[in-house]
């Protein structure tokens, strides 16, 4: 009886197409089936379940462990083994490994035929690869799924990120992780088919800890855009971009502050018709949308405002 395990093998594209496996593996030899008969992407019994892990997503991805709330900002990473394969992002499609379920009889070797389709000269993928479950610890995916990260709690923010004249999607999501989805539509009518991780200037995934929730300003008024990331517990990060809006290289530089103290949003209720209550719950200002800091088992609703270059102070100015 054939016995099925992980099997894996590094692919490395040198030509000047790009070769994607967006077709099943077959085995010439040897078969395996699956519950139903086959998985979720096969057209027959032979075709086997594998997974593409991009190299632009790191293997041994490194995870923000703990709320920033409990660090005093500091963003504590652990690897984690293929942690950020779990989202639906695509990577750059230049270098990675192919993994596919193996399975063989006894001593007797197994060989497969590996397919692709090929792209136009300066193509690129514009959709996650099939994901077949191949016992590795990765979830099961289907054809279509529920999510659009793959995780809960998202919180969006828009901006034309790649400067193409077109609105992108910001996006955060429950494990504080940022991707950008850009317009591959028009003006009128917009598509957003993948979506990709947004890095930081030292080439790590943008991580909060927590519950991220990204807003797009130029906070110092230099002309290239920042991000603001509201986080658990009550906390708001800041990155400053060292580079231009065509190309973001965004700094860490801690936790927003206001007056000496880190910024924290009211945490006691607040009746109806409190004294000032808007003083206490929202920073009116200019600008075209808010901040949310979110807090668990409490509602993400409270929001401040804020002006480019001005820290807020206790007076709303």
């Amino acid at each position: 009886m054939a016995t099925p395990f992980s099997q894996q093998v590094r692919i490395v594209f040198l030509g000047p197409v790009l070769a994607v496996p967006l077709l099943p593996l077959k085995a010439a030899f040897t078969t395996i089936h699956c519950s139903d008969g086959r998985y979720a992407y096969g057209l027959s019994d032979t075709e086997r379940p594998f997974r593409w892990y991009d190299a632009s997503i790191p293997y041994e991805f490194p995870e923000v462990v703990d709320d920033v709330s409990r660090t005093g900002g500091e963003l504590r990473r652990k690897p984690k083994v293929r942690g950020g394969y779990f989202f639906n992002a695509i990577g750059e499609w230049k270098r990675g490994r192919l993994s596919w379920l193996h399975s063989q009889e006894g001593n007797t070797a197994s060989f497969y035929a590996i397919y692709f389709d090929l792209l136009p000269r300066g193509a690129r993928p514009s959709r996650v690869s099939p994901r077949g479950w191949i016992g590795d610890g990765l979830p099961r995916c289907d054809r279509r799924g529920s999510s659009t990260i793959g995780a809960d709690h998202c919180r969006i923010d828009v901006d034309d990120w790649n400067g193409d004249g077109l609105v992108d999607i910001i996006a955060g999501e429950q494990y504080g992780h940022v991707f950008v989805w850009p317009n591959r539509g028009t003006k009128d009518k917009p598509a957003f088919p993948y979506c990709r991780f947004v890095f930081d200037v030292e080439g790590l995934p943008i991580d909060a800890g927590s519950a991220s929730a990204p807003k797009i300003v130029d906070w110092n008024g230099d002309g290239a855009k920042d991000l603001l990331i509201g986080a658990e517990w009550n906390r708001i990060l800041l990155f400053l971009n060292q580079g231009t809006n065509a190309d973001r290289r965004l700094k860490y530089v801690g936790l927003l502050e206001a007056d000496g103290k880190v910024l924290t949003l009211p945490i006691k209720p607040l009746q109806r018709g409190s004294e000032q209550i808007f003083k206490r719950d929202y920073y009116p200002g200019a600008g075209d949308g808010g901040l949310g800091s979110r807090r668990r088992h409490r509602p993400a609703g409270r929001r401040i405002r804020y002006r480019s270059r001005v820290l807020l102070r206790e007076s709303g100015s």
